[in-house]
C-alpha cells in the first residue's frame, strides 16, 4: 500500500479526494479502488455508503418504535458530504410524519468562504448553486464565474464545498430541511453533550446536536427525537482544548 499526503493548504477531506483524483488520472491503466465515507460520488456510491451507514445504526425504526411505541417526528444529523444523514434518512423516506433535518456547517458567517452551507440559502447562506465538483452535479458553493469557492468549518469533516446528490434532491423535493449553525454554537452543543451525557461528540456530530438545541425552545415534551451521533470526539481535542 502507498500512502498519499493531501495537500496542507486545503481542507482535510477535500484533499483527500483531489489526491485520489489525482492518483487516478495518473495511473488510468491501472485498477483502483477507491474507499469514500461519503455520499457525494455517483449514485450507486451513495446508496452504498448509505447501506453501510444504516447497517451501523442497527435498524433505528425497529429501534424507536421498541423505545418510545411510535416513530419520531424529527431526524437531525449533520451534513458535511452527507453519508451519515443519508443512512438515517434513508430508513424513513416512506413515513411522511416524520421531519429530517440536516445540518450543516454555519463556520464564521453567512458569507462566501466563511461557511460550508450548501442547502441552507433559506437561513441566509449564500453562494451555492447547481454545478458539478469531482464528477457530481450537485449543490456546489461557487463564484460569480464558477470558480469554486473556499470554505470554513471549525470541523474537518464538513469542510466542504459540494454536497451528496441524493441530499440536493431531498431539498429540491421538500422532504428534508436544511439548515446550518456556526462555529461557536457546535463546540458549545459539544461541551453540553460531553457535561450532560459523559459523552464527547465530534464536531460533526455537534453540528447536529447544536441544531436539535436551537429548534428545541419550538417543540413539545411529547415530541420524539432521533439525533444521529455520527462520531466520537477524540480526534477533535486538540481543536475543543483551544475553545474551552
Amino acid at each position: 500500500a502507498r500512502v498519499e499526503q493531501t495537500p496542507p493548504d486545503v481542507s482535510a477531506f477535500l484533499g483527500a479526494l483531489g489526491t485520489q483524483a489525482r492518483d487516478h488520472v495518473r495511473t488510468v491503466r491501472r485498477a483502483v479502488h477507491a474507499l469514500h465515507r461519503r455520499d457525494h460520488a455517483k449514485l450507486a456510491e451513495a446508496r452504498n455508503v448509505g447501506s453501510v451507514d444504516v447497517l451501523g445504526m442497527l435498524d433505528p425504526p425497529a429501534q424507536i418504535l421498541a423505545a418510545a411505541g411510535r416513530l419520531p417526528d424529527f431526524l437531525f444529523a449533520c451534513v458535511g458530504g452527507g453519508s451519515n444523514s443519508i443512512g438515517l434518512f434513508y430508513e424513513f423516506l416512506g413515513d411522511p410524519g416524520v421531519k429530517m433535518v440536516g445540518v450543516e456547517a454555519g463556520g464564521r458567517g453567512t458569507t462566501l468562504g466563511e461557511h460550508a452551507a450548501r442547502l441552507a440559502a433559506a437561513a441566509g447562506f449564500s453562494g451555492a448553486r447547481p454545478g458539478v465538483l469531482q464528477g457530481t452535479y450537485t449543490y456546489v458553493l461557487q463564484n460569480a464565474d464558477g470558480q469554486i469557492a473556499t470554505t470554513h468549518s471549525v470541523s474537518a469533516g464538513l469542510d466542504y464545498p459540494a454536497i451528496g446528490p441524493e441530499h440536493a434532491w431531498l431539498a429540491d423535493q421538500g422532504r428534508a430541511e436544511y439548515t446550518a449553525v456556526s462555529d461557536d454554537a457546535a463546540v458549545d452543543a459539544a461541551r453540553l453533550l460531553a457535561r450532560v451525557e459523559g459523552i464527547i461528540p465530534a464536531l460533526e456530530t455537534a453540528h447536529a446536536l447544536a441544531g436539535l438545541v436551537e429548534r428545541a425552545p419550538k417543540m413539545t415534551r411529547e415530541q420524539v427525537v432521533i439525533l444521529n451521533i455520527s462520531g466520537r470526539g477524540d480526534k477533535d481535542m486538540d481543536i475543543l482544548s483551544r475553545y474551552l
